[in-house]
């Protein structure tokens, strides 16, 4: 180690060492003239003493100038600090702050505890990350709380306010590609047409599941999938159900006892639609009293909107001699009447099926709910 001058208009050893210069040129320079390939040369900046903790800052290099009023101001400084002191587990800290807006703020933090923060301090700081082509190929708006992906505005060109815009330009592939596994994804884009898609593939590429298409895409307020371009609450898909449920048969004044050699019933709900299917065998029966009524899954709307039954079969024990299976789903109840017809006069001649009877009912109702 050589200092080829000392002169105490440069070196000031009473308040450390200050090394000045008139001109632009370099303060201080470190040279290495070793020639094998280890570290060199090395500047190492210590702190040595016997109560080392969390949080203990390490070092700082400042990076220090005027202000328009001749005021030393800190504008940059790397700070290093300990995280956690503990032997064995130690991590490390290194802050990056810069003067914003007059204060000191923490813009860039990492931490041994593998975090990487940019803007720690929640400033309205952009984070941009360019591409060979395009500025904005990562954009973070500090200020509107939104990412851009190849763009710093929305579709519509104003300022980025979307929580997630992604711009695929002139592209000529998707605008989202989003992939579970090797063979499972999912695309969103735009054809040359400016009809835009949203297709869902199941195990390979040729396999689609499910696409949305259309060429007037409008901002949909409700909930739901909407279709066309009447976007309107009303018009939304918003509720899809499907599931099982135990039918049963009772009588409308008296339940009774009923015995069930097989009871089954699936029902799918689309919105307000309910479809039905039921079949249920009946073993032994009896103390029921009144109309013959059977259980649906859901409770049917109220409103004189009556869902039909079609039978499929039924055995004629329940039925008086020379009349059909009939029935409707009534009115804000979970129950579908069943009703006896002679074809021609509908159920309105008073009969309704046989109560206590045995024998096998099948059959399938369409109706509507509340919701």
């Amino acid at each position: 180690m050589s200092i080829t001058k000392i002169s105490p208009s440069v070196v000031d050893f009473d308040a450390g060492i200050t090394i000045s210069t008139t001109d632009n040129s370099d303060n201080l320079t470190l040279t290495s003239t070793d020639a094998d390939a280890n570290s060199g040369p090395n500047l190492l900046l210590k702190r040595d003493n016997n109560s080392a903790a969390g949080d203990d800052v390490t070092g700082t290099i400042v990076f220090q100038a005027e202000d328009a009023g001749n005021n030393l101001t800190d504008y940059i400084a790397f700070k290093t600090m300990i995280q956690d002191a503990t032997g064995g587990s130690e991590d490390g800290r290194l802050k990056l702050e810069l003067m914003s807006g007059g204060t000191a703020r923490n813009i860039l933090d990492i931490s041994g505890s593998n975090a990487v923060v940019f803007n720690e301090d929640s400033q309205d700081i952009d984070f941009r990350v360019e591409s060979d082509a395009n500025t904005n190929a990562l954009f973070v708006d500090g200020g509107q709380n939104a990412i851009g992906i190849q763009t710093a505005t929305e579709h519509d060109g104003t300022a980025l306010v979307y929580p997630l815009t992604i711009n695929a330009g002139n592209h000529s592939g998707n605008a989202l590609e989003v992939h579970r596994t090797t063979n499972s994804r999912g695309y969103w884009y735009a054809s040359d047409t400016g009809t835009h898609y949203l297709d869902v593939y199941g195990s390979s590429s040729p396999n689609l599941r499910f696409r949305v298409a259309g060429s007037d895409v409008a901002k949909v307020t409700s909930a739901g999938i909407c279709f066309g371009s009447d976007t309107a609450a009303a018009n939304a898909l918003d509720d899809y159900e499907e599931g099982t449920w135990s039918p049963t048969l009772g009588g409308g004044s008296t339940t009774g006892s009923v015995a069930y050699s097989g009871q089954l019933g699936y029902y799918v709900k689309i919105g307000q639609l309910v479809y039905a299917y039921f079949d249920i065998s009946i073993s032994s029966a009896s103390g029921m009293v009144g109309e013959s009524i059977l259980s649906l899954p859901i409770t049917s709307i109220n409103a004189n909107v009556y869902g039909a039954f079609v039978p499929w079969d039924c055995d004629t024990a329940f039925f008086d001699s020379g009349k059909l299976a009939s029935g409707y789903v009534y009115p804000n109840s979970t129950y579908l009447k069943l009703y006896q017809t002679d074809g021609t006069t509908g159920h309105n001649i008073g009969n309704t099926w046989k109560v206590n009877q045995t024998g096998r009912i099948s059959g399938s109702v369409t109706y509507l709910t509340a919701t």
